[in-house]
């Protein structure tokens, strides 16, 4: 598996409360089955998660769905990304992001056009799964995978869409 693979997990929607609504909330919400969203790199799995928040646990990453990067990596990237990597590791799961992604996620051409979105503050101190991975490789390796929308409403499906990862095998 190679640097910067991106796993993605179908959420259980029969899991006990409050994880099994979550997981129909944000399937229902985004339209895609994937409910959560691994990082992979430097022989680790990183994520952030409830309960708590970062969590990195040696070796490849469980999933449903990996993607990789299309771009090519050399020193500067990936000392760059360890050095993101290292101050995220604090970060923890923010469940009003969560509120804010559910209620902003449908209506996000709307606020595109308007070149703002309600509650994106970069000063919100915490992360879900898929804005954890998506500033990551914005701050990390300096790939911007979708350039016209905030870090903070990326959803785990939306990286089934971009151009800058491709889908490969375990």
């Amino acid at each position: 598996m190679n640097d910067g693979t991106v796993a993605l997990v179908k959420g259980d929607q029969h899991a006990r409360f409050p994880y099994g609504l979550a997981n129909r909330v944000i399937a229902e919400v985004t339209g895609s089955p994937y409910t959560h969203v691994k990082l992979y790199f430097d022989g680790a799995t990183h994520e952030v998660t409830t309960p708590g928040g970062y969590r990195k646990t040696e070796g490849e990453p469980s999933g449903d769905l990996f993607l990789e990067p299309v771009y090519a990596w050399n020193d500067e990237k990936k000392a760059r990304s360890r050095q993101m990597l290292e101050g995220m590791k604090h970060d923890r799961y923010n469940y009003l992001r969560l509120v804010m992604l559910i209620i902003v996620y449908p209506t996000r051409k709307f606020w595109r056009a308007l070149r703002w979105f309600p509650g994106c503050n970069r000063y919100i101190w915490g992360d879900v799964c898929s804005s954890f991975v998506d500033v990551w490789f914005r701050h990390g390796p300096g790939w911007d995978l979708w350039p016209d929308d905030p870090e903070s409403y990326t959803a785990p499906g939306d990286f089934t869409k971009t151009w800058g990862l491709r889908e490969v095998s375990k």
